[in-house]
């Protein structure tokens, strides 16, 4: 990985928001940016995951903070808590670095993280019914993201490579229905992690992070994306394209179209998994649960509980 020449004074960050992917990381990730402690980088932070990662540049990373004087410095990057590769890599260049992952019900999480890749384009619009039974049984189904869907809900697996390389008391676990119950006490949680004055907050943010589910908007928002991004095969990730009036006039009259007109004609309903699939995704996360319930220390036997 290269970047251009960096001050090596320039400080690298000492936390990471690791994810998991689609489980209020952003919520923690606007709460953070408010302190006035603290400096994180609005968008995502890929550098860890980048597949030309060099083990001794950190340049690149650098870069991001250069001129910041605020005492904590951090990123966010929920895809890193399912990477295999990622936590050698953050223990490698920031050692000390402390680690925030946000956990979710796995199940809520994929389908949440389902319609997130269909509207980005990396799976076909279709049932998400339909879709998971032909991953459920090992279809080769929507290509490399589609495997993430299930993968990246196996969160002991995950935790358990990072407590290989990190010790405990630089970790901190929430869990995003402690975040939608009681708020306030999850973030004197995480500033306390983080050694910042919770006093130093304002209003807390809403909880709102809320997807497209129908599949007729999906249809029309999902052409977009020609005119925005273009697809990366190698590294998996979309390439946004520079913004020139040819491209984003269409894309904003398809962004209006849905907005304005289709989402109140066809409304944002989330259409409910069926009790087999349901069964059958519990099942597939039963031990995972399980193990991460005795990695955190908290009862997990609530996402195990059919609707």
């Amino acid at each position: 990985m290269s970047g251009r020449p960096t001050d090596k004074n320039t400080r690298l960050p000492d936390f990471l928001i690791i994810g998991a992917q689609k489980s209020a990381s952003t919520f923690v990730q606007t709460v953070l940016r408010e302190h006035p402690d603290v400096y994180m980088p609005k968008d995502e932070t890929r550098f860890f995951e980048d597949p030309e990662f060099g083990e001794g540049d950190s340049d690149a990373l650098r870069a991001l903070f250069r001129g910041c004087h605020e005492r904590r410095l951090g990123i966010k990057r929920p895809d890193y808590l399912g990477r295999p590769e990622v936590p050698a890599r953050i223990r490698r260049i920031i050692p000390d670095a402390q680690l925030v992952v946000v956990l979710r019900n796995p199940i809520d999480r994929l389908v949440s993280a389902y319609y997130f890749y269909v509207k980005l384009g990396f799976l076909p619009v279709a049932d998400i019914n339909v879709a998971l039974a032909r991953l459920l049984d090992g279809e080769a189904y929507g290509g490399p993201k589609a495997r993430e869907l299930l993968e990246y809900g196996n969160y002991a697996t995950h935790l358990e490579r990072y407590r290989a390389l990190f010790p405990a008391h630089q970790m901190l676990v929430l869990l995003q229905e402690e975040i939608q119950a009681t708020p306030n006490d999850a973030v004197r949680r995480l500033c306390s992690f983080l050694r910042l004055e919770h006093s130093s907050l304002g209003p807390l943010p809403e909880l709102a992070n809320a997807g497209v589910y129908s599949l007729s908007r999906l249809r029309l928002l999902t052409l977009r994306n020609r005119f925005l991004y273009a697809y990366d095969a190698g590294s998996g990730k979309l390439i946004e394209k520079r913004r020139y009036p040819h491209r984003w006039l269409p894309a904003a009259a398809i962004t209006a179209l849905d907005r304005y007109v289709l989402r109140g004609l066809l409304g944002n309903d989330k259409p409910e998994l069926r009790v087999d699939i349901r069964t059958r995704l519990e099942s597939y996360y039963e031990q995972e649960i399980q193990r991460t319930s005795e990695l955190i220390g908290v009862d997990l036997g609530k996402w195990q509980v059919s609707r």
